[in-house]
C-alpha cells in the first residue's frame, strides 16, 4: 500500500480546517456580498488574492483531491488586508453528480479537529516535528507561545481564547 506524504495528509487537513464556521454557515451571496462591503474600507480585493496565487492554490486544491479521491470541497482562504479565495469544486453527491457549491449549509462542529491532529500525528511520525514544542516555535505572537506547546493544542487545553469568539476573526475578506 502506497503511503500518501504527510505534507499531503496536512495540506489535506488544512482545506478541511479553512473552511470556517462563517462560511459553512452563511450563503456564497451573503459572503461575497460582506467581502465587497469590508473592501469598499479598504481591507482588500473582494474577487481574490491575485491571479498568479488563485491559480496556484486552485492548483493545489485540484492536486490534493485528485490524490486523496475526494469527491468534492469548498475552501475559504481569507488574509486580512490581502483578499480571499473562496471556491467550491468537484462534486457534493457521488451518486448525483450535484455539485459542490460555496451555498450550502453544513454544520462542521469539531469534524476539523480530528484532521488537523491526525496531519500533526503524521509530522510528528515523520520527526518533522515534536509534540513538545512551543507553539512559538511555528507561530510568532500567540499569547504565552512560549509555553504552550503543540501537545496542548492538540489536547485542547491550551487556554487559548477560541477565535470562533471573534466576530473579526472569521469570514469574508
Amino acid at each position: 500500500m502506497r503511503r500518501t506524504p504527510s505534507c499531503r495528509l496536512f495540506a489535506a487537513a488544512l482545506l478541511v480546517a479553512s473552511v470556517p464556521a462563517s462560511m459553512a454557515m452563511t450563503p456564497a451571496a451573503a459572503v461575497h456580498a460582506a467581502a465587497v462591503d469590508r473592501y469598499d474600507k479598504g481591507e482588500g480585493p473582494p474577487d481574490g488574492l491575485g491571479p498568479e496565487l488563485t491559480a496556484r492554490l486552485d492548483k493545489a486544491v485540484a492536486g490534493v483531491r485528485r490524490e486523496a479521491g475526494i469527491p468534492g470541497v469548498a475552501v475559504g482562504l481569507w488574509m486580512p488586508g490581502k483578499g480571499c479565495y473562496v471556491r467550491a469544486t468537484g462534486v457534493a453527491d457521488t451518486a448525483t453528480r450535484r455539485p459542490m457549491t460555496t451555498g450550502r449549509f453544513m454544520r462542521i462542529g469539531s469534524e476539523t479537529k480530528t484532521f488537523t491532529v491526525t496531519a500533526l500525528l503524521e509530522l510528528v511520525d515523520d520527526r518533522r516535528i515534536r509534540l513538545d514544542d512551543p507553539i512559538s516555535t511555528h507561530v510568532r505572537g500567540v499569547p504565552n507561545g512560549d509555553r504552550i506547546t503543540l501537545r496542548h493544542l492538540a489536547e485542547m487545553r491550551s487556554g487559548l481564547f477560541p477565535y470562533s469568539a471573534d466576530p473579526d476573526s472569521c469570514g469574508p475578506c
